[in-house]
């Protein structure tokens, strides 16, 4: 398990720069046991396994994050595990080792082994009796196996045979959803940032009741609403997908779990998910138009143009609908029509609840198939038009 790098900056000046073991608990900042103090948060590092968990995000090693606290920059930066080089590994192949013992005393040792072994008494294994076994399946293995076994023991890289394989996510079938203000020049991924209430106290509290009860599906809902809200969609997805395994037939997790793997590109598993919303519920608006735009990015056209018929028949001016329409117009490269489209989805927003009017934001700031408006003149003009002051600004 890495350890925690805490670097903390005041008004651009490094004021400390420390590494720290996190075993369970720690505390940053304000709190009087706060193994690095700074002024404006009171934070709570939690070992979650091989995760570090932090104000509703999880670290695995490697992974950093920032956090600005007015003038207070802290970085935070999961460590990778160091382990020195060692002389005899202990994740050598037993077999190869039999193997080698073997071939050192064959003989008569193998008759004292096995004469020792017939007088000892029933019970658990001794060190001597699990060498003979290791012997036996050594020589009952197939030769390739015992091929690869050899090789991997001379390389001193070999894991227990039982071990399971480490867990490989599958290939996203699209881009992901991140910032590309660099590229557009205008600040939309900050202005869709404001939106969101940044309830520190409430993540710190869900990641210590988490790890007290992490059955309690009230705290897994709502660590999966901070990490989504965190835009750690990966942490959302996961603690959803439990969720679901609990509750199969909560629709609102469906739907949430679609959003999450829509961010990460899993497209067919979003299709999969909006599918089955339909199946008990054919008008939700936005299964249909999440379904019709997944539909779209993975090439299935006729299928994709279907359900945008049966959107637009069964709710033609509902915000959502205007925005299947805006991706549409934009994979089509007919930017001024995408915005018109957006920008009918934008001004009847005060249908949609608080949490599906920070999601538009979120689909404006992030969503791949908008790239091309974010960097439009149209696409400033609009949010412009609407929001004055308060519309995303120019970044250079």
């Amino acid at each position: 398990m890495g350890d925690l790098a805490v670097t903390v900056c005041l008004n651009g000046v490094l004021v400390e720069d420390r590494v720290i073991p996190v075993h369970s608990l720690v505390r940053l900042g304000e709190a009087s046991d706060a193994l690095v103090p700074f002024p404006g948060a009171d934070v709570a590092v939690v070992r979650l396994g091989k995760r570090l968990a932090l104000r509703g995000r999880t670290l695995d090693e490697g992974e950093e994050m920032s956090i600005t606290l007015g003038a207070t920059l802290v970085h935070l930066r999961h460590t990778h595990k160091f382990s020195p080089p060692s002389t005899l590994s202990t994740t050598l192949d037993t077999r190869f080792l039999v193997a080698a013992v073997l071939v050192m005393v064959i003989g008569s040792w193998i008759d004292a082994a096995e004469y020792w072994v017939d007088h000892q008494e029933h019970g658990a294994a001794s060190p001597l009796t699990q060498v003979v076994e290791a012997f036996q399946t050594f020589q009952t293995s197939p030769p390739s196996q015992i091929g690869a076994a050899m090789q991997s023991a001379s390389d001193g890289l070999i894991s227990p045979l039982d071990a399971e394989p480490e867990h490989r996510p599958p290939k996203a079938d699209g881009p992901n959803h991140s910032p590309d203000d660099h590229i557009s020049g205008t600040g939309y991924y900050a202005w869709y940032r404001a939106a969101i209430l940044d309830d520190a106290h409430q993540a710190d509290e869900a990641t210590l009741r988490y790890l007290d009860t992490p059955h309690d599906p009230s705290v897994r809902r709502v660590m999966a609403q901070v990490a989504y809200n965190r835009d750690d969609y990966e942490a959302a997805a996961w603690h959803y997908r439990w969720l679901l395994e609990q509750f199969p037939d909560d629709r609102d997790t469906r739907i949430r779990l679609a959003r999450a793997e829509k961010r990460l590109g899993f497209h067919h598993a979003e299709v999969e998910l909006y599918n089955s919303v339909l199946d008990v519920d054919p008008n939700n608006v936005e299964a249909l138009s999440g379904l019709s735009i997944a539909l779209l990015r993975l090439g299935r056209l006729d299928e994709a143009q279907d359900v945008l018929d049966t959107l637009l028949t069964h709710a033609p001016m509902h915000p959502y609908t205007h925005v299947a329409q805006a991706v549409v117009w934009s994979w089509k490269g007919q930017i001024p029509e995408a915005v018109a489209s957006l920008e009918q989805g934008f001004e009847a927003r005060v249908q949609l609840s608080e949490e599906l009017q920070i999601e538009l934001r979120r689909d404006i700031a992030l969503e791949p198939a908008f790239h091309s408006l974010r960097k439009d003149w149209h696409m400033r003009a609009m949010l412009l038009r609407h929001l004055g002051a308060a519309a995303p600004r120019p970044t250079i």
